[in-house]
Protein backbone atom coordinates (compact mmCIF):
# COMPACT_ATOMS: atom_id res chain seq x y z
CA UNK A 1 0.00 0.00 0.00
CA UNK A 2 1.21 3.58 -1.22
CA UNK A 3 0.11 6.62 0.59
CA UNK A 4 -0.65 9.69 -1.04
CA UNK A 5 -1.51 13.21 -0.63
CA UNK A 6 -2.60 15.21 -3.93
CA UNK A 7 -2.74 18.85 -4.59
CA UNK A 8 -5.08 20.03 -7.35
CA UNK A 9 -5.20 23.65 -8.23
CA UNK A 10 -7.38 26.46 -10.03
CA UNK A 11 -10.41 24.71 -9.40
CA UNK A 12 -14.33 26.08 -9.64
CA UNK A 13 -15.34 23.61 -7.57
CA UNK A 14 -14.65 20.65 -5.52
CA UNK A 15 -13.91 17.97 -7.64
CA UNK A 16 -15.94 14.72 -7.04
CA UNK A 17 -14.53 11.57 -5.18
CA UNK A 18 -14.95 9.88 -8.82
CA UNK A 19 -13.00 12.39 -10.89
CA UNK A 20 -9.86 12.37 -8.35
CA UNK A 21 -10.06 8.38 -8.19
CA UNK A 22 -10.21 8.67 -11.77
CA UNK A 23 -7.13 11.77 -12.11
CA UNK A 24 -4.46 9.63 -9.28
CA UNK A 25 -5.31 6.07 -11.30
CA UNK A 26 -4.39 7.95 -14.17
CA UNK A 27 -1.19 9.56 -13.23
CA UNK A 28 -0.19 6.46 -11.14
CA UNK A 29 -0.80 4.20 -13.54
CA UNK A 30 -2.88 1.79 -11.15
CA UNK A 31 -6.26 0.35 -11.52
CA UNK A 32 -9.41 2.60 -9.96
CA UNK A 33 -10.73 -0.21 -8.02
CA UNK A 34 -7.70 -0.47 -6.17
CA UNK A 35 -7.85 3.26 -4.62
CA UNK A 36 -9.65 4.31 -1.60
CA UNK A 37 -9.96 8.14 -1.06
CA UNK A 38 -9.61 9.74 2.68
CA UNK A 39 -9.94 13.27 3.17
CA UNK A 40 -11.00 16.05 0.50
CA UNK A 41 -10.59 19.72 2.07
CA UNK A 42 -10.85 22.77 0.27
CA UNK A 43 -10.35 26.28 1.99
CA UNK A 44 -12.33 28.86 1.08
CA UNK A 45 -11.53 31.78 -1.27
CA UNK A 46 -9.27 29.21 -2.20
CA UNK A 47 -9.00 27.77 -5.78
CA UNK A 48 -7.67 24.17 -4.63
CA UNK A 49 -8.06 20.84 -3.36
CA UNK A 50 -6.08 18.84 -0.93
CA UNK A 51 -7.22 15.02 -0.92
CA UNK A 52 -5.51 11.98 1.27
CA UNK A 53 -5.39 8.41 -0.82
CA UNK A 54 -4.05 4.46 -0.24
CA UNK A 55 -3.24 2.77 -3.44
CA UNK A 56 -3.17 -1.13 -2.97
CA UNK A 57 -1.63 -4.06 -5.19
CA UNK A 58 -5.73 -5.33 -5.41
CA UNK A 59 -9.09 -4.75 -4.81
CA UNK A 60 -9.11 -8.00 -2.33
CA UNK A 61 -6.01 -5.88 -0.11
CA UNK A 62 -8.10 -3.27 0.02
CA UNK A 63 -11.00 -4.63 1.28
CA UNK A 64 -9.14 -6.30 4.42
CA UNK A 65 -7.00 -3.54 5.13
CA UNK A 66 -9.46 -0.20 5.35
CA UNK A 67 -12.71 0.39 7.39
CA UNK A 68 -15.47 -0.81 5.74
CA UNK A 69 -17.59 2.27 5.24
CA UNK A 70 -14.68 3.72 3.43
CA UNK A 71 -14.34 0.87 1.21
CA UNK A 72 -17.85 1.12 0.51
CA UNK A 73 -17.75 4.60 -0.30
CA UNK A 74 -14.61 3.73 -2.74
CA UNK A 75 -16.40 1.14 -4.68
CA UNK A 76 -19.39 3.34 -4.88
CA UNK A 77 -21.98 1.62 -2.20
CA UNK A 78 -23.97 3.81 -0.01
CA UNK A 79 -25.73 1.79 2.73
CA UNK A 80 -28.59 3.64 4.73
CA UNK A 81 -28.54 3.15 8.47
CA UNK A 82 -30.95 0.18 8.46
CA UNK A 83 -29.16 -1.70 5.96
CA UNK A 84 -26.20 -1.42 7.76
CA UNK A 85 -27.76 -1.93 11.44
CA UNK A 86 -29.16 -5.26 9.45
CA UNK A 87 -25.56 -6.29 8.11
CA UNK A 88 -23.78 -5.77 11.53
CA UNK A 89 -26.51 -8.03 13.49
CA UNK A 90 -26.60 -11.11 10.82
CA UNK A 91 -22.54 -10.87 10.87
CA UNK A 92 -23.26 -11.28 15.21
CA UNK A 93 -26.11 -14.12 14.51
CA UNK A 94 -24.11 -16.09 12.28
CA UNK A 95 -20.92 -16.94 14.74
CA UNK A 96 -24.15 -17.82 17.44
CA UNK A 97 -25.80 -20.12 15.23
CA UNK A 98 -22.29 -22.14 14.08
CA UNK A 99 -22.10 -22.76 18.30
CA UNK A 100 -25.18 -24.78 18.23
Amino acid sequence: MDEVEVSVKDLEKTPSRLELKKEIAHKLNAPEDCIALGSISQQFGFKGAECSAHVYESREKLQKTELQHRADKSFGISRSKGAKQAASSAKAEAPAEEKK
